[in-house]
């Protein structure tokens, strides 16, 4: 993956980095450290690159648990997150799990968990998310394709 440019990658730490997440009404902060990329790897057998592009609602939640779990003791595991998102989902109709699970993949990078600057281009891993998301209808010639490595 291409270099990102030290003040893009700045920019990018300062605004993700620190970041509040609204669910079921409350305000979350996310961490993510070493220790919580342990936990992801532990709990889904995957490296949290293959559990980001998973698809699959338990990665989702496990990857969301360590972050949140240090906000809040009662979230004891991903089916804590599960029932969490059920009640965000119910809260109001505009709620949707797709932004705060975007908000978690960017914390991540922000933290590093991906590695920093030299190994992790913030533009591609936007691409990539828009590309999760169905947002990218764009038929670049099979370009615009989730990496299975980051």
């Amino acid at each position: 993956m291409a270099s990102t440019d030290i003040a893009t990658w700045q920019e990018y730490q300062a605004k993700h980095l620190k970041t509040v997440v609204t669910l079921a009404g409350r305000p979350y902060e996310l961490k993510y450290r070493l220790q919580e990329l342990a936990d992801i790897e532990q709990r889904t057998g995957k490296t949290l690159w293959n559990a980001i592009v998973s698809g699959e609602l338990r990665d989702t939640a496990t990857i969301l648990w360590v972050g949140l779990k240090h906000t809040d003791k009662k979230l004891g595991s991903p089916d804590a997150v599960i029932d969490l998102l059920q009640r965000h989902l119910e809260d109001a109709p505009g709620n949707s799990t797709r932004s705060v699970f975007f908000a978690a993949v960017r914390c991540a990078v922000a933290s590093k968990l991906l590695g920093g600057p030299e190994e992790v281009s913030v533009e591609e891993l936007e691409r990539v998310l828009r590309v999760i998301s169905g947002e990218s209808a764009v038929d670049d010639g099979g370009k615009d394709q989730a990496p299975t490595t980051l």
